[in-house]
């Protein structure tokens, strides 16, 4: 595991509050820092207030401001978000985010130099709270969008977050204002921070076609490899949909699963241990009266550019020589918006790896509905 993956790993929650002008970013931020929360205020008012500043003690000196220079402003904009982000809390709330820069690069029709797209690419939220319009619409010395600008904004800045897989929660106007959505906010916090894990799994007839598909929406690669699976049956908690998994890939893990929920996505919770190679092997000898099967695959991994928690894995199953895909995330919403995206098509496979590899190939079984339901082949180009 790279130093990057495992600050990814360490590094508290981040929640971008995104939106047009005037649609109460400011209000929320604050009630949310009065409720204990860190709040990192907006970079691009802080960068043309510092901008401003320089002005005024030099009134010869040529501002860095979006309405005399947007690309440069941009790439000023992105160096002090960056700084912004790493900074270390459990919650970090972000007044805009990296993907901001893409969405009024294209309203003011710029080209963001490569120094600044280096800088947002691959940039994780755990989500992006946007936040719809509201009936008032205020300008000031550093705010200087007409209504109409406002509007474009906007929607340039939902599509920058959306094109990049960013798991986005619309949060309305509520009558009671900035409180009302705080409390919004709070309880869609308390939904994403469960341990928990929602999954499809479909056979994949055309590994090749669904690769492409995932390079031109953008997907991150990140491993290709083995890996080796052990299930443990643990005082039976196994029958009642309780597993305990080990697994070896290009780390090693321990994870326990609790049943599914009965619903397409399979959520249920789970919770995954990293392990040094000392410590697997010593469990592997403590679980070994308990060892219910064994399993390997040929996993390749990728994650939208915007949302490290969803994960898209193309897996050659080496008991059965087939292609599955599973789309996994933190919540149901990311697993069907890719599965529609990508065109996977058909109910999900139920049946784990593990039943899977015994039965040797059972998902062309017809008759095996019990485990296979209506499974239908994926189509990687089905357009939705």
């Amino acid at each position: 595991m790279t130093s990057e993956e495992k600050n990814e790993r360490t590094r508290g929650k981040r929640f971008v509050i995104a939106g047009g002008p005037c649609t109460g970013k400011t209000t929320i931020l604050e009630e949310l820092e009065w409720r204990g929360y860190a709040v990192q205020q907006e970079a691009a008012r802080r960068v043309i207030g510092r901008e401003q500043r320089k002005q005024y003690l030099h009134q010869s000196y040529d501002p860095i401001v979006p309405w005399t220079d947007s690309a440069l402003f941009q790439e000023e904009v992105a160096s002090m978000q960056t700084i912004d982000e790493s900074v270390d809390e459990p919650i970090l709330f972000l007044d805009r985010g990296k993907y901001d820069s893409l969405a009024y690069a294209k309203v003011n029709n710029i080209t963001l130099p490569a120094t600044v797209l280096e800088k947002i690419v691959d940039t994780h939220y755990d989500a992006v709270f946007f936040l719809d319009t509201i009936p008032v619409h205020e300008t000031d010395h550093q705010r200087k969008e007409s209504v109409e600008e406002a509007r474009r904004i906007h929607t340039a800045l939902y599509d920058a977050y959306d094109r990049a897989g960013c798991y986005i929660i619309r949060v309305p106007a509520l009558e009671g204002g900035a409180s009302a959505r705080a409390d919004f906010v709070e309880q869609q916090i308390k939904e994403l921070t469960k341990k928990r894990e929602c999954e499809s799994k479909n056979v994949l007839p055309n590994p090749k076609m669904l690769e492409e598909r995932l390079a031109l929406d953008g997907f991150v690669f990140e491993h290709r490899g083995r890996e080796e699976n052990n299930v443990y049956n643990i005082f039976g908690l196994l029958h009642l949909g309780v597993s305990v998994r080990l697994r070896r890939d290009h780390e090693y893990t321990f994870t326990v699963k609790g049943p599914t929920n009965g619903n397409q996505e399979n959520e249920r919770f789970e919770w995954n241990v990293s392990l040094s190679k000392r410590m697997y092997g010593f469990l592997q000898g403590v679980l070994k009266p308990f060892a219910q099967a064994s399993y390997d695959k040929q996993r390749t991994m990728y994650h939208p550019m915007g949302d490290h928690n969803t994960k898209v894995c193309i897996d050659r199953l080496e008991a059965t020589g087939k292609w599955f895909v599973e789309v996994e995330s933190h919540n149901k919403e990311q697993v069907q918006r890719w599965k529609n995206r990508l065109g996977i098509l058909g109910n999900n496979i139920r049946m784990p790896y593990y039943k899977l590899a015994e039965k040797m190939g059972g998902v062309e079984d017809d008759g095996n509905s019990e485990c296979i339901g209506e499974e239908k082949e994926v189509d990687v180009f089905h357009t939705c």
